[in-house]
């Protein structure tokens, strides 16, 4: 177990900057907004290999890019995320 600190810092900042996400991982101008508003106490994941898209409870709010996503733990329809492509190495040969 590690702490809500630790988890949050270790699941974005420092994840954006170990993969080098650019303007991703924290909250600053110009930058892409994914923000999770969360009850820490009511919080549980839900999804499992059976239901890999069962959304968790405790989610109040997420907003991805900036626009809502989940609202009260529900859907909102929103599709507002894109895949983030890492540039190659320039060391790996094109396959």
């Amino acid at each position: 177990m590690i702490d809500l600190k630790t988890f949050i810092r270790q699941s974005t900042g420092r994840t954006a900057d170990i993969y080098k996400l650019d303007r991703r991982g924290y909250l600053r101008s110009g930058y892409f907004a994914d923000v999770l508003v969360f009850d820490p106490d009511a919080y549980a994941p839900r999804a499992d290999y059976m239901r890999p898209r069962e959304l968790s409870v405790g989610v109040r709010k997420l907003f991805v890019n900036g626009a809502l996503a989940v609202d009260d733990s529900r859907a909102t329809g929103v599709a507002a995320g894109r895949a983030l492509l890492r540039p190659r190495p320039a060391h790996c040969a094109k396959s």
